[in-house]
C-alpha cells in the first residue's frame, strides 16, 4: 500500500480545497443585516463586523510544505470503515494556519491590551456561532457545517478548529493593531513576531 505522502500535489489540493470552502463559509455567514427585533447589525455567526478577507499563511496553503497535512478523520476526514474508534487520537503535523481580516470599522479599541481583548472576543463568538449553527442545523449552510469536527479551542491568540480532517488555527488581523505595533519604540517579543505575520 502506498504511503500517505506519496502524492504531494494532491495532498496540497486537498488542503486547498477544505481552505476554500472553509474561507467561504466565513465570509457568507459573516454578512451582516439589521435585526429588526434589537435594531443591531448581526450574522449567522453573531458577529458585528463581517469578515472581508481570509488569508493563507501556512506553506501547505501555497504549495510549499515539505510534508503537507493528511486529513484526519477525527477531525472530519474521510473515515476508515465507517468507524472512528478504529483511528488514533494523534493528529500530526502543525496546525494550518489562516488570517482573518474584518471590515473596517471605528468601534476598534485605542489601546493594545483593549485590542488584545476584541480580538478574543471576536474568536470567542465565531466558535461559539459556529457550534450554534452545528446545533441548530442551519439547512443554507448543511454541507459546510458537516466539515466541522473535533474540538473548537479558544486562546487569547488563535481560534483552533478542525474543519474536512485538518487542524485549522484562525488568527485575527486587525490593521489598527498594526499601525499601533508600528509606532512602539521598544516592541515586546509577542508584538515583532505579530509584525512579522502582518508581512504575509
Amino acid at each position: 500500500q502506498p504511503s500517505p505522502y506519496a502524492d504531494s500535489l494532491a495532498l496540497h489540493k486537498n488542503v486547498m480545497s477544505a481552505f476554500e470552502s472553509l474561507a467561504d463559509f466565513l465570509r457568507q455567514n459573516t454578512v451582516t443585516s439589521m435585526d429588526n427585533i434589537s435594531g443591531k447589525k448581526v450574522s449567522a455567526l453573531g458577529l458585528p463586523l463581517k469578515i472581508d478577507e481570509v488569508e493563507p499563511l501556512s506553506p501547505c496553503l501555497r504549495y510549499s510544505a515539505l510534508f503537507p497535512p493528511v486529513p484526519h478523520p477525527l477531525l472530519g476526514g474521510a473515515e476508515l470503515d465507517g468507524d472512528k474508534r478504529k483511528i488514533s487520537g494523534v493528529n500530526e503535523g502543525s496546525p494550518v494556519i489562516i488570517q482573518i481580516r474584518f471590515e473596517g470599522s471605528s468601534k476598534w479599541p485605542s489601546s493594545m491590551n483593549a485590542m488584545g481583548a476584541a480580538k478574543c472576543a471576536m474568536l470567542i463568538q465565531l466558535a461559539d456561532g459556529i457550534e450554534k449553527m452545528k446545533k441548530e442545523g442551519n439547512r443554507s449552510a448543511a454541507d459546510d457545517l458537516d466539515g466541522f469536527d473535533g474540538p473548537i479551542d479558544v486562546t487569547p491568540n488563535y481560534l483552533d478548529v478542525g474543519y474536512r480532517g485538518y487542524s485549522f488555527r484562525i488568527i485575527v488581523r486587525a490593521d489598527q493593531e498594526l499601525r499601533m505595533l508600528r509606532n512602539l519604540l521598544n516592541p515586546t517579543q509577542e508584538a515583532v513576531a505579530l509584525r512579522l505575520v502582518s508581512k504575509y
